[in-house]
């Protein structure tokens, strides 16, 4: 039979090694039991989807709906070379994109592609918006469709975005014939100072077709003010135009 000196170090012993079970196992619990992430591939918490949906901020792709390409063309800027543009509208009145790639495809009339341009844009809720990519180089071809498309799969998120402050005035267009000139106004109509401005003008000709196309871009305009904003094209424009469309973009997805 154990004494209770015997009885007393066997309860020491098992209350320390008890101790360390704890101080070691706890870690190793938290370690191999990660809680409920939004980025855990896994549909957990409040999900509607893996790692989307619910208080996630990227939503699933059932919640939205695609982008969709109005139109895309190419237009002749010099011998050889063209501008690229797509006019898009986002559907989704409360989702947006802070990156999505897209690619310009230009093909000739026997369907041969001869020229393709990648880049980044971003998608604001509830916008039709115009993409371009200007200076595409296609040797003696000439392109007769010209298709766009977004590449990878966009990231949507649950955002309702802010109101964009830019507004154009006073635009005049001059020299058609010669060296074709747009001038405007672009007014920063809020308290903040906004950044990262692209301007894109869009010239229409009496069908509603787009015969010239050119962009600008303003790194920063103050709080309540205005700056004269230029578009040069270096050909003539031999249609008439009949309507001008320009127009100022910011992210204002969140």
């Amino acid at each position: 039979m154990a004494s209770w000196a015997s009885k007393r170090r066997l309860l020491y012993t098992a209350l320390v090694v008890g101790f360390f079970v704890l101080v070691i196992s706890y870690p190793l619990y938290s370690f191999l039991h990660e809680p409920p992430s939004c980025f855990d591939g896994k549909q957990n918490q409040d999900e509607t989807g893996i790692d989307c949906g619910g208080s996630c901020s990227l939503l699933c792709a059932f919640e939205v709906s695609d982008p969709i390409v109005l139109w895309s063309q190419s237009l002749n800027v010099a011998l050889g070379v063209y501008d690229a543009v797509a006019y898009i509208e986002n559907p989704n009145v409360s989702a947006g994109v802070r990156s999505a790639s897209y690619s310009f495809k230009l093909y000739d009339d026997h369907g041969v592609l001869i020229a393709e341009r990648i880049g980044t844009t971003f998608i604001n809720p509830k916008e039709r918006f115009v993409v371009f990519e200007g200076g595409i180089e296609t040797g003696r071809r000439i392109p007769s469709r010209t298709f766009f498309e977004f590449i990878t799969l966009p990231q949507w998120v649950d955002s309702i975005g802010s109101v964009n402050p830019l507004s154009i005035q006073n635009q005049i267009f001059t020299d058609a014939e010669k060296r074709p000139r747009l001038k405007a106004e672009l007014v920063n109509n809020s308290l903040d100072a906004v950044h990262d401005i692209a301007v894109t003008a869009l010239i229409f000709d009496k069908h509603n077709n787009v015969i010239a196309v050119s962009k600008t871009e303003v790194d920063r305009l103050t709080p309540q003010s205005s700056k004269t904003i230029s578009f040069i094209w270096p050909q003539p424009i031999l249609d008439e135009a009949i309507r001008i469309e320009i127009t100022p973009r910011i992210r204002t997805v969140e």
